[in-house]
This record gives structure tokens, sequence and C-alpha cells, in this order.
């Protein structure tokens, strides 16, 4: 084998090597991002949004979807969860105190996220306490 031969040889072996090690990787985090606790794959993010007219302090809220696969049914705890301003009921409702549902019960699919924003003179702590996916 001439000197060239060998060198690509080599040069074949390694890129299978990385090419292998990079499937392997990317096989790794598909696999931690499905072992995600239910719960832990939804995430909410809130903060000010400014001001309505009247004063009254606007909150922006993401709930972002951080797994590959859908969940659905997803309950947040809200306590007494009420806007100043109207937000759709199909993305954010209270049905009870303490019970907000999201998406209205329907999919909410991996790497997506709702928004709405609401105004009341405080912010509302937000949580996950039910979904299914």
């Amino acid at each position: 084998m001439t000197m060239k031969s060998l060198f690509m040889v080599y040069a074949i072996v390694l890129l299978v090597s990385f090419s292998v090690m990079q499937t392997n990787h990317a096989l790794r985090l598909v696999k931690e991002a499905y072992e995600i606790p239910d719960r832990q794959c939804i995430q909410i993010n809130q903060g000010p949004a400014g001001t309505l007219p009247s004063g009254i302090p606007l909150y922006l809220v993401e709930i972002f979807n951080r797994c590959p696969r859908s969940c659905s049914g997803i309950h947040v705890s809200c306590g007494e969860y009420a806007s100043a301003r109207l937000v759709n009921p199909k993305i954010f409702k209270r049905l009870k105190v303490n019970d907000c549902l999201v998406n209205n019960g329907m999919p909410l699919k991996g790497g997506y996220e709702v928004s709405f924003s609401y105004a009341n003179t405080f912010s509302y702590p937000l949580a996950v306490t039910s979904l299914t996916c």
C-alpha cells in the first residue's frame, strides 16, 4: 500500500468514527429528552409586560413543551387567577380555584409553546399540576 492509500484509509476510519460518535451523542440526547418526567416537560415562564392604560400591570406567560413528545390535559395551579384583560379561554382558562387548563386540554406539541398576557395588580404563581405525555 502506498502512503497515499494509507492516509485515505486512515481518513475514512476517522470520518466513520466521528460519525458514529455524533450519532451516539444525538441518540443519547433524544433518549434523555424522552426520560424527562412528564411534569418537567412543561416549562412556564412569566414576567412583567408593561401596563394597561388604566395602570394595571400586564404579565406575559409562556408555556413551553421542552420534550419531543406532545403533552395534553395540562393543568396548572393558578390560585384565584383572574385578569382585567380578556384572555382567550382556548389558551388559558380557570376551571376552579387553583386549577387552570392550558390549550383547551388539547395536545401541545414538543418544541411548541402557547403564550398570553393577563392584567392584574399582582402576578399569580403558576406551576404544572397534571398532564399526559
